[in-house]
């Protein structure tokens, strides 16, 4: 009886583990639609999405992208550019990076399987 009762209950198993249907695998190839607004010296209060914002600050279409999409309220950003545009594109933390050089990791400039650009 036991012995019956683990077939089932594998041929139920087996039967879970069946592919997807042919629309749940169209979905899952799909990439995501990703819009990265990346500004350089600019304050949140010049964006009017934000409850802050100058009155003078008129951004209609970044507002519906705002209410569209996520908004951060809570980012930290780096007090040079540079830093920041290089902490961006290679997902690593700015500490480190002065201006356009790599002070603490010199072998990082040529070493391309350390450090790898996005995308």
């Amino acid at each position: 009886m036991l012995r019956y009762i683990c077939m089932i209950l594998l041929a139920m198993c087996i039967a879970g583990c069946s592919d997807q249907p042919e629309e749940g695998r169209e979905a899952s190839h799909k990439k995501p639609n990703i819009l990265f607004i990346f500004t350089d010296d600019q304050s949140h209060r010049t964006v009017s999405a934000y409850e802050d914002a100058l009155s003078w600050a008129n951004t209609p279409h970044i507002d519906r992208l705002a209410q569209e999409g996520i908004r951060f309220k809570h980012a930290f950003a780096g007090p040079w550019c540079a830093p920041s545009r290089a902490m961006v594109l290679s997902g690593r933390y700015l500490h480190g990076i002065e201006g356009l050089d790599f002070t603490d990791y010199p072998q990082i400039k040529e070493d391309h399987e350390i450090f790898r650009m996005w995308p």
